[in-house]
């Protein structure tokens, strides 16, 4: 795991609450999570209907129907 440098905000409990993290890096999570958002055509693709795709009930059908 990659270390972020931070400065942590404790809670009246004394424990961690929040994290402050420079804006350089926040900026460039926000760009990574923004790639890892499906884009129109995928969520289409998500979206279309799936009773026609091919159902299997174990591994072995499905290696039955491979081997077929």
């Amino acid at each position: 795991m990659t270390n972020i440098a931070h400065q942590t905000v404790v809670g009246e409990n004394g424990k961690p609450a929040a994290a402050l993290i420079p804006w350089e890096v926040f900026v460039e999570l926000q760009e990574l999570i923004s790639e890892q958002q499906p884009n129109e055509t995928t969520r289409a693709a998500m979206n279309e209907a799936t009773e026609s795709l091919p159902r299997f009930g174990s591994v072995a059908d499905l290696m039955a129907d491979l081997n077929a």
